[in-house]
């Protein structure tokens, strides 16, 4: 990769510079800038700057404008302790021409195209409105979660509630509804997505739910006349003691482990029988008292315990097995049919009462550029913008690429994407390593800073030989590790620059296992 020269970097086509913490983004965008005014002769108003938050927006404005006022003081004889604008004051070949542009940017400057991306969105909406279909007067909420709770609720009450009582429990028993499909749908807003496994329809057969209720009113019926005579058997039969109790010796001077365990499943089946505890899901105690069970858990050379009251119990057991089996696939089909829905409904609330929302604008304006044609919104938008720095680019999803890479990166246009591909890993702000990847793929250059203005010598070096001990230290070999260098010469520093801890594991699980993460 290509150390990134502030001087002497074509300013042409597509670049990627990699950039560490500490080692001057937001310098080299300000150089960037500058030189875009200088040697592209651009207008401050077609120099789009990008970055994430409105506070990291403010300080690039505040620093390009600082960088802007250093290049004139520097190019009317003031000595600039900066090596790019040093260059511009020597080098440059018409330092009349060059101070009257500078000044100008400064004069201009409140033009300047700084935004956060979606304010850059939003504009383009704004000023594109019937490129893109979008209101003139919408307003922009920054976070849609009041419509976006009723949506779920509305999906919920509409979808979920009129299911059969037996599904509605297993769902509650899956998750805390509809709060956990909040959080599903909050989700499928905020990037692109896939579902898998892809289920096409309803998945749940009235005749199922009708086999398990008939299966349980045969329980009922078939315990209500041989509950005294199942109870007997299982007391005598050769079952597992740690299952079912031991059949000998007393507990405490009284019933046996056995008897004790078996009055209890008796009583559960009986309240269970009753109507008394919920129907869905049958009680474990069934299970308990199934054939299968029961087969499972006999002694070597002892008989199986037979009665018609474990094989219903057995029966309905099986029942309810098929139908959990149904019900699980018919959940996710309707978790797939709230993404759909709340797709549409958001889309058409916020429509009905003017509101966009942050990722709202931004996907309005990736679906205008992939419609056919879209010429003219991508003309309009180059137009006005001859050339584009995107500050934090490891936060960018695939989204967000598509739309920068389909509108700058074009010949006769410059786009520079500046960013981690280290911190892009942690996926901080909805960030998409492949999305980050890919544009490195794309990029006809690829550049790197690698000077660290901010961590003293000692932690530069310490880091370089921690990581360069590794051949993939970010598991993606196209994330390599770059040796840095620091700028703060031979600063002293009291005790180590790195300390490494070791957590012995033994020393908090007697097992030796992992620790968790909250405690260590």
């Amino acid at each position: 990769m290509t150390p990134f020269d502030a001087i002497r970097t074509p300013l042409q086509g597509t670049g990627l510079i990699e950039a560490a913490a500490g080692t001057g983004k937001t310098h080299t965008i300000e150089g960037l800038f500058i030189r875009l005014v200088l040697e592209a002769r651009l207008p401050v108003e077609q120099i789009l700057v990008v970055t994430f938050t409105r506070a990291a927006t403010a300080e690039l404005r505040d620093r390009i404008y600082q960088r802007l006022v250093r290049a004139r003081d520097a190019l009317e004889g003031t000595p600039a302790d900066d090596e790019l604008l040093g260059h511009i004051a020597a080098e440059h070949p018409d330092p009349h021409e060059a101070r009257r542009l500078i000044r100008q940017a400064l004069v201009d400057f409140d033009r300047a195209g700084i935004f956060t991306i979606h304010g850059f969105c939003q504009r383009v909406l704004y000023e594109n409105a019937f490129e893109t279909g979008s209101p003139f007067n919408a307003e922009m909420i920054p976070d849609p979660e009041r419509i976006l709770a009723e949506v779920v609720d509305d999906f919920w009450r509409l979808r979920v509630a009129v299911e059969p009582p037996e599904f509605i429990r297993f769902a509650r028993a899956q998750m805390a509804a509809p709060e956990d499909l909040r959080d599903l749908a909050r989700a499928s807003t905020s990037a692109d997505f896939t579902v898998t496994p892809r289920v096409d329809g309803p998945c749940l057969a009235p005749r199922s739910i009708d086999a398990f209720r008939e299966e349980l009113r045969q329980f009922q019926r078939t315990w209500a006349g041989g509950r005294e005579e199942a109870r007997h058997i299982l007391l005598e039969a050769g079952l597992n003691a740690r299952v079912y109790g031991a059949s000998t010796g007393k507990a405490l001077g009284g019933p046996t482990v056995r008897q004790l365990k078996i009055q209890g499943l008796c009583e559960i089946l009986d309240a269970y029988a009753n109507g008394d505890l919920p129907v869905y899901p049958p009680v474990p105690a069934l299970e308990r008292l199934a054939t299968s069970t029961l087969t499972h858990y006999t002694l070597a050379r002892r008989p199986v315990p037979s009665h018609p009251v474990f094989d219903a119990c057995d029966a309905l057991h099986r029942a309810r097995t098929a139908l959990d089996r149904e019900m699980s696939t018919h959940l996710v089909y309707l978790k797939s049919s709230l993404l759909n829905f709340v797709q549409a409904e958001l889309e058409r609330r916020k429509a009905e009462r003017g509101l966009l929302s942050f990722d709202g604008v931004l996907r309005r304006l990736a679906r205008a550029l992939d419609r056919r044609p879209s010429t003219t919104l991508v003309e309009a938008v180059r137009h006005r913008y001859r050339a584009a720095l995107v500050d934090e680019f490891q936060d960018t999803d695939d989204l967000q690429y598509r739309v920068f890479s389909k509108l700058f990166g074009a010949p006769g246009h410059l786009l520079f994407m500046i960013g981690d591909p280290k911190q892009a890993i942690y996926g901080f702000r909805g960030a998409d390593i492949f999305s980050y990847l890919r544009a490195a793929r794309d990029a006809q250059a690829c550049y790197t800073l690698t000077t660290n203005w901010r961590s003293a010598p000692g932690l530069v070096q310490a880091v370089n030989t921690l990581f360069s001990r590794a051949s993939a230290p970010f598991l993606f070999p196209r994330i390599g590790f770059i040796p840095g260098r620091s700028a703060r010469g031979d600063l002293q520093q009291p005790g180590p620059a790195l300390d490494v801890w070791y957590l012995d594991s033994r020393r908090h699980r007697s097992e030796g296992g992992p620790v968790s993460k909250s405690e260590a």
